[in-house]
C-alpha cells in the first residue's frame, strides 16, 4: 500500500493538481492554495538520507542527499507521469534485493526521480507538515502523526494534545463510518524526535524513574517544569544543592550536580545505567563538598516520603 500514492500519477491528464494526504493527517484548516503553486511537485524535505532509503541500491553520488517524504505529494503537471514507469521499472530491475535494501522504497524512488529529472520542486515547510510533537504545529495546517503508536486513535497522550481528531472521527461514525475498536496502544509514549508536547510528559516520567531508585541515605524531591531541565533537591539539605537531569539523545541522560545555581560536576551516561550509577554518582559528589547523610533514615525526614508518595500516584493516575 505504499505505492498506491503512485496511482495519483494515472489522472494527471484529467487533473490539473492532485493532493495526496496519509491516512495518519489531520487537518487543522484549509489547504486551497497548495492548487494555486507553479511547481511540477510539491513535498517535504525528510530527514533521512537517500542511502538510509535505498540501502546498498543507491547512486554513490545522492547517498548523503536528504530524501523526499511521500506523507504529503502534490502533483502539479504532466512532467510527473513517467515517474510511475520509473518506480515499477526499477522495481523489477532489482527484484532480487529490493525488499531487503529498500527500508524507506516509496520515498527513496520518488526522491530518486524527482532529482534525476529537470523539476520544479516546491518544498513545503512545518505549515503544511507539523510534527505531533510540538506546540507551534497548532500553526499548522497539516499534523502527520507519524509512528505506529502514535496516532491519534490509538495514543492516549496524541489523542489530547491532537482532540481536533475527535471532533472529526465522530462526523465519520455519524455518516456510517466504522469505528476504531483496537483501544490505546500507548499513553505517555514518546516519538523519537521529542517535542515541546511529549516532552513535558517524558520528564514527569523520568522523575518516577529516578525517584523509584534505591538511595540508602537521601531522599530526592523533584520540580518538573515544562520547559527546562528536571531538577531533583536533596530532602532536609540546603536547597542550593541540587540535581539536574535532561537528554541530549534518546540514548543518554546528562546528570549535573549544583551547587548555587553553579554546575560543579556534569556526566554524560547510557539511559540503561541510570539505576546503577546514579546513586554512587550522588554519593560521591555530596562526599566531595564535605557532606555525607546521616544514616538514620527516620531523622529529619519530616513528611517527604509523604510527599513523593502523592506525587508519583498524582502522576501515575495522570
Amino acid at each position: 500500500m505504499s505505492y498506491a500514492r503512485f496511482e495519483a500519477l494515472k489522472f494527471l491528464c484529467e487533473c490539473e493538481k492532485i493532493v495526496y494526504l496519509d491516512f495518519d493527517m489531520l487537518l487543522l484548516r484549509g489547504i486551497e492554495e497548495l492548487a494555486q503553486g507553479d511547481f511540477d511537485v510539491a513535498c517535504f524535505r525528510g530527514s533521512a538520507s537517500l542511502s538510509q532509503g535505498m540501502g546498498a541500491l543507491c547512486p554513490p553520488q545522492f547517498k548523503e542527499v536528504k530524501n523526499y517524504s511521500t506523507g504529503i505529494i502534490v502533483f502539479g503537471s504532466m512532467a510527473l507521469v513517467e515517474m510511475y514507469a520509473f518506480v515499477y521499472r526499477f522495481i523489477a530491475e532489482h527484484c532480487e534485493d529490493y525488499f531487503t535494501q529498500a527500508k524507506l522504497g516509496d520515498q527513496a524512488l520518488f526522491s530518486l526521480y524527482l532529482l534525476t529529472n529537470p523539476l520544479k520542486i516546491y518544498e513545503l515547510g512545518d505549515k503544511y507538515y507539523g510534527n505531533v510533537s510540538w506546540v507551534k504545529s497548532k500553526e499548522s495546517s497539516i499534523i502527520h502523526a507519524w509512528g505506529q503508536h502514535n496516532r491519534f486513535w490509538n495514543n492516549k497522550l496524541c489523542a489530547l494534545a491532537w482532540g481536533q481528531w475527535w471532533v472529526y472521527y465522530h462526523c465519520w461514525l455519524e455518516l456510517g463510518g466504522s469505528a476504531y475498536n483496537g483501544g490505546w496502544k500507548a499513553k505517555l509514549e514518546v516519538p523519537l524526535s521529542g517535542g515541546e508536547v511529549w516532552q513535558y510528559f517524558e520528564r514527569i516520567a523520568w522523575a518516577k524513574q529516578i525517584m523509584e531508585i534505591p538511595m540508602e541515605s537521601y531522599e530526592l524531591i523533584v520540580q518538573v517544569d515544562f520547559k527546562n531541565k528536571l531538577k531533583f533537591t536533596f530532602a532536609g539539605i540546603d536547597k542550593s544543592i541540587f540535581l539536574q537531569v535532561y537528554s541530549k539523545s534518546i540514548y543518554t541522560f546528562v546528570l549535573e550536580f549544583c551547587h548555587k545555581e553553579n554546575v560543579i560536576t556534569s556526566k554524560t551516561i547510557n539511559r540503561k545505567d541510570l539505576n546503577n550509577f546514579l546513586p554512587q554518582f550522588i554519593e560521591s559528589q555530596m562526599r566531595n563538598i564535605g557532606f555525607v547523610r546521616n544514616s538514620n533514615k527516620e531523622e529529619k525526614w519530616v513528611n517527604f516520603k509523604f510527599l513523593r508518595n502523592v506525587f508519583c500516584k498524582i502522576k501515575c493516575k495522570n
